[in-house]
């Protein structure tokens, strides 16, 4: 089993002690509330896409619209960021559409074009689909949401390299 330092203010690691309390097991069960916690919150916005998707689909009759296309895009952009990309290109995504680029080209053999032909086209796009992502609120809408993960789990990636 490995082993971790743990530090304490002076004063409640000498009432630990005067009672007696074994610092081990108390520390345990706090990590693993604290990943309780964590877990159950990842899982829960994980499926908000889903639910934003689908109540945002329930104000009209009818197709979709700009506001559909963003939210549908959305869904899909943050799920190929969570499922499907690799680190590259997520990175190299997130790192244009901080720079401000309006329209972004992808090569062909890029998994985000493949994974929304999976996903979303029924058949391949036209070759010049990703020579102009950016353009669409359906594009605007996966680009929002590769970013919205890559957002969040930057923090964690160097801890998960360790």
């Amino acid at each position: 089993m490995p082993k971790a330092t743990v530090y304490f203010p002076d004063e409640l690691f000498e009432a630990a002690r005067q009672y007696e309390i074994s610092l081990s097991p108390v520390c345990q069960r706090a990590v693993e509330e604290e990943l309780r916690r964590c877990r159950a919150a990842a899982e829960a916005r994980k499926d908000l896409l889903a639910v934003a998707a689908r109540l945002t689909r329930t104000r009209r009759d009818g197709g979709l619209d700009r506001d559909d296309d963003f939210i549908v895009g959305f869904s899909l952009g943050a799920r190929w960021a969570r499922d499907h990309a690799s680190l590259t290109e997520l990175r190299n995504l997130v790192d244009m559409v901080r720079a401000g680029a309006s329209r972004i080209a992808l090569d062909p053999e890029h998994s985000l074009p493949v994974f929304l032909t999976g996903h979303y086209w029924d058949s391949d796009p036209a070759p010049d689909a990703f020579t102009r992502l950016g353009e669409r609120a359906f594009d605007r809408g996966v680009l929002a949401g590769t970013r919205e993960v890559y957002d969040a789990v930057e923090p964690y990636l160097d801890l998960a390299m360790e």
